[in-house]
């Protein structure tokens, strides 16, 4: 078996080919190249670095995840006449005005080739004050605590309708943030920097005039948040990137896609406590479908059409309500835990399976540490679970509605209990019991 390869010579988001840079900048290499993953780990590549004829550097590519098949790495362009650190493995020592060439070689066919120039001059920039920092991450921790409070600043700007004011502080938030980058790119602190740039980039499309703009926004934040994911695995803001990836395209209305993002976090990050809150999401997502579903059939003029979307709708309740069960079972002390648990069971009701929901609303129940309104709701959908059975369970029935009156005698769902237990049925079971 072959597989076609591609090398590229790109910018830090991997999206524009880099033909020319400026003496200390880095340029980023990406290989495709699925015949290249040929282990159950990360595998790597190399790509030889040429001056002329002469091999500069061999630099090590990695694969961004098991099986990929993609594999990404970066080196920075120094000045050959400086001193320059043996340690580091990813400086390219060059001069101005020099051609350098990148040559990756695939398992078959020719050589991949890509060539990048160093411009004559130099990028600068003219600041009026700075400090200098022998430590790098004291340097960039400063910029970001500098940066946040820009941000805090615009928040409370906003909130005052200071809209300019506040555009001005996020815009200088925002630069402080890109020099940081800039400046001191191997940082630890590198991957919080992608993240509040991304995240940014969210709070700009939620204030947006257009949908067209919106959507602008949401795509570099999505983006910027592949970016970290790709580059940092590990750091704990790749998690927080998933999560927010999820949410951007959630919020440009594109479910399918956000949901597949959601379970990508649920499967590279299992124990990371936002993947709680995307059960939650996942298992709105399907009760919203069953929902739909169910307006078709209501609306359906065919009886077996109308027949089919009703046994689509169930499914996809229990679909949802498995979903919500899941978050309290693997997250039993999440703020969310008791109320997914009620939204599982009430899931079960919609797919008439009466046995099951009451089972669930019997957990809440039984529960010291739920909320006392969330038992009191869990007491009166058990008795109307009880009512709605093929065979109607009115002694079950009628003792959970009473019991919730005593129990809860000042609750909604107390009021709601004594206007049940005035129906016929259960009306006479309490006449008899007060015989």
């Amino acid at each position: 078996m072959k597989a076609d390869a591609f090398f590229d010579a790109m910018d830090r988001r991997y999206q524009q080919p880099v033909e020319a840079l400026h003496v200390g900048e880095e340029i980023y290499l990406r290989v495709m190249d699925p015949a290249r993953d040929t282990t159950r780990q990360k595998d790597s590549v190399t790509v030889d670095v040429l001056q002329g004829t002469n091999l500069l550097r061999r630099l090590t590519l990695n694969e961004t995840f098991a099986h990929s098949g993609v594999f990404k790495g970066n080196a920075k362009l120094v000045f050959s006449g400086g001193t320059l650190n043996p340690d580091d493995l990813n400086a390219l020592p060059v001069k101005h005005g020099e051609t350098l060439a990148f040559r990756y070689q695939p398992l078959d066919g020719e050589a991949l080739q890509r060539t990048v120039r160093t411009y004559k001059g130099a990028d600068g920039v003219v600041i009026p004050f700075t400090k200098r920092f022998k430590d790098a991450d004291i340097a960039v921790q400063t910029q970001f605590t500098v940066a946040e409070s820009y941000f805090e600043l615009a928040k409370k700007h906003r909130e005052l309708k200071q809209e300019s004011l506040s555009r001005r502080e996020i815009a200088q938030g925002k630069k402080l943030l890109e020099e940081a980058i800039r400046d001191y790119p191997r940082t630890e602190s590198r991957a919080q920097a992608d993240y509040l740039l991304a995240n940014l980039s969210i709070e700009y499309a939620d204030d947006a005039a257009t949908d067209d703009a919106k959507k602008q926004y949401y795509r570099d934040a999505i983006a910027r948040f592949s970016d970290l994911v790709a580059t940092y695995p590990e750091s704990p803001y790749a998690p927080k990137s998933q999560f927010k990836k999820a949410l951007a395209f959630e919020k440009m209305g594109q479910i399918d896609q956000a949901c597949e993002e959601y379970v990508k976090l649920s499967y590279r990050y299992p124990d990371n406590e936002l993947v709680a809150e995307t059960i939650a999401r996942l298992g709105q997502y399907f009760l919203n479908k069953g929902k739909a579903l169910q307006d078709q059939a209501a609306s359906a003029a065919d009886a077996v059409q109308k027949d089919r979307f009703r046994l689509q709708a169930m499914e996809l309740y229990r679909t949802a309500a498995q979903v919500f069960g899941r978050l309290a079972q693997r997250f039993p002390d999440h703020p969310l835990a008791v109320k997914t648990t009620v939204l599982s069971a009430q899931q079960y009701m919609r797919a008439e399976d009466m046995t099951t929901a009451v089972d669930v609303f019997r957990s809440v129940i039984e529960n010291k540490k739920a909320e006392s309104d969330l038992i009191a709701q869990s007491m009166y959908w058990s008795g109307d679970c009880y009512m709605k059975m093929k065979s109607p369970d009115f002694k079950n029935a009628y003792r959970m509605f009473k019991k919730l009156t005593w129990d809860y005698p000042e609750s909604t769902w107390a009021k709601y209990a004594r206007g049940r237990l005035s129906e016929e049925a259960l009306a006479k079971l309490d006449s008899e019991t007060e015989k």
